[in-house]
């Protein structure tokens, strides 16, 4: 009986409904004035909502990124230093990019700075990752 009801059940998991559920969203989308959803299709938008949106957008995805991993950044290189817990070489370089990465926020009021943008944030994050195989596993009892 068990059986019976699973194999019923799995029939479907394999795909059936998925075409009932497009032709739903076709006809909403229709209904909508969407004829071909996707880049292409327009919606009435005020072009100040617009450039709005845009910078929200760009302020959440550049600055907002990479200030916070700044600040982390700073947060690893500063004990990792003072405790000798890593090369000092490795420990400045953590701390050159925090500090452009910082100065990465001055990007949303002066766009000279957007390069420091992707600076703060791929050299971050390989900076993270180097660190994470350069930290000791124990520390030396002082």
């Amino acid at each position: 009986m068990g059986r019976d009801y699973d194999s019923k059940r799995s029939n479907y998991a394999h795909g059936k409904c998925i075409p009932f559920i497009n032709g739903i969203n076709r006809v909403r989308l229709r209904r909508s004035k969407v004829y071909h959803p996707g880049p292409g299709s327009s919606f009435p938008v005020d072009g100040g909502l617009a450039r709005a949106l845009t910078d929200l957008a760009f302020a959440a995805g550049g600055a907002g990124f990479v200030v916070p991993l700044g600040l982390l950044l700073a947060g690893v290189a500063i004990p990792g230093l003072a405790m000798g817990l890593l090369p000092r070489a490795v420990g400045w370089a953590g701390l050159i990019v925090a500090g452009l990465a910082e100065i990465a926020t001055l990007s949303l009021l002066v766009p000279a700075l957007d390069p420091l943008l992707p600076i703060g944030r791929f050299g971050g994050l390989i900076w993270l990752l180097l660190v994470s195989v350069l930290l000791p596993l124990e520390r030396k009892k002082p």
